[in-house]
């Protein structure tokens, strides 16, 4: 009966007991931005893009450039009439890595109006995940030093 136990007390601590090899630790997003003082749908959509990565089970805001390593995604937002052209750069950064990080992808979008600054914020989101997508295909070992 003693045996018992023991076995069914080490099988409650297994189940509740973290397990770092099968927990998933949320990506680093370090973020770089410029945004026209003008352009209020921009600063929206910035904000909305912190809020999604903050709510995010895959990704998480690093507040600290010296937070190595992550990968930062410098954002530059640019009032054009209307809309808000948006340019991601997304770049592997580290202590170790020289001349400001690796480069992995680019991209470039707009924003119509402040009220579709959600919508705008959603495909910056998929815009984040395609470039740790990419990092991941293109360089595991990089990859593996974000979990």
């Amino acid at each position: 009966m003693k045996i018992l136990h023991a076995l069914v007390t080490f099988c409650a601590m297994l189940a509740f007991a973290p397990i770092e090899s099968l927990a998933q630790k949320a990506i680093p997003i370090y973020i770089e931005s410029s945004v026209d003082t003008n352009d209020s749908t921009g600063t929206q959509v910035l904000f909305e893009i912190k809020e999604a990565i903050r709510r995010s089970a895959g990704f998480r805001l690093v507040d600290s450039q010296d937070e190595w390593p992550y990968i930062r995604h410098a954002i530059v937002f640019m009032a054009v009439g209307t809309q808000t052209i948006v340019s991601h750069s997304f770049i592997y950064d580290s202590k170790a890595m020289p001349l400001n990080g690796a480069f992995i992808y680019h991209s470039v979008q707009y924003c119509p109006r402040i009220d579709q600054a959600k919508a705008c914020a959603a495909r910056v989101m998929g815009s984040i995940d395609h470039a740790s997508d990419e990092l991941k295909r293109v360089s595991p070992a990089l990859w593996k030093t974000l979990r």
